[in-house]
């Protein structure tokens, strides 16, 4: 169940590149395309550097109060500002508030996001007894699941609509949709067990008192390779399977069910 709800926030914070080429008309309006495409995707790109704020934040609270509370937050955080993206009033009906508004989401989902998958690979850890390295394997497997999820409810809804619906009201479903299934997962969540080794800090009184310090203190090699070895992922899988889609059929005017379909 914690892979799930990995699942569904990766789901979640894709599925908004997946519709950037209905989101730049009806939220960037611009005579030039490529202005309104790279003006939705700098958008976007507000959730990656809200990450690492969430991931400070929600780690330094779960040392602190437990990994459950941070788990159940995250994931309700981000399934209430995914379905609130797509209740959002368009530019033309409200103006400049509509594309400040959806940035402010964006925001909350990759601040949202920053906490989850650290704080997923920390609870793993520290309930697995067997063969942990596979587990986690499982963990990015069901992230990148996510992304796919995400790329065939794009392709169904471009099966199922006209260009004209989906651009009218189609492009909201996927928002609803993945808000729906993270409330689904947040009443699941709630249902969690605390980790054995939170408990047990706690009752020997060793938890620290402020976490973060104590992580640059005596970890900062393993922060510096860690940075390193995600930062060529953090790049090529956006690149790939978020921005593509967006470039070909919105600049290009590849046909949206096919690209869907291919992932790019």
């Amino acid at each position: 169940m914690t892979s799930l709800g990995g699942f569904l926030e990766f789901y979640d914070f894709v599925i908004y590149a997946l519709m950037a080429r209905y989101l730049s008309d009806l939220f960037f309006p611009s005579h030039y395309p490529y202005t309104s495409l790279l003006t939705t995707f700098a958008s976007f790109s507000v959730g990656y550097l809200a990450r690492p704020l969430g991931g400070v934040i929600f780690g330094h609270f779960g040392d602190r109060f437990g990994r459950k509370p941070t788990f159940v937050i995250t994931v309700l955080m981000m399934a209430l500002s995914t379905a609130l993206i797509g209740c959002l009033p368009t530019y033309d009906q409200i103006g400049l508030a509509a594309p400040l508004l959806l940035t402010l989401l964006r925001v909350f989902q990759g601040f949202s996001i920053g906490g989850e998958i650290p704080g997923a690979m920390t609870y793993l850890s520290e309930t697995v007894d067997q063969r942990p390295g596979l587990v986690m394997g499982l963990l990015f497997l069901a992230l990148v699941n996510g992304v796919v999820f995400g790329s065939l409810v794009e392709a169904f809804m471009l099966w199922w609509l006209t260009p004209a619906q989906m651009s009218d009201w189609g492009w909201r479903v996927p928002f609803w949709l993945g808000g729906t299934l993270g409330i689904c997962s947040y009443v699941v969540r709630k249902r969690f067990n605390e980790s054995r080794l939170f408990l047990e800090l706690g009752e020997r009184k060793e938890q620290a008192r402020v976490p973060l310090a104590q992580l640059f203190s005596k970890h900062k090699l393993s922060i510096l390779c860690g940075t390193l070895l995600i930062i060529p992922v953090a790049v090529s899988m956006p690149l790939l399977f978020l921005f593509t889609p967006g470039y070909l059929t919105k600049l290009l005017a590849y046909d949206a069910s096919q690209v869907a379909i291919t992932g790019g």
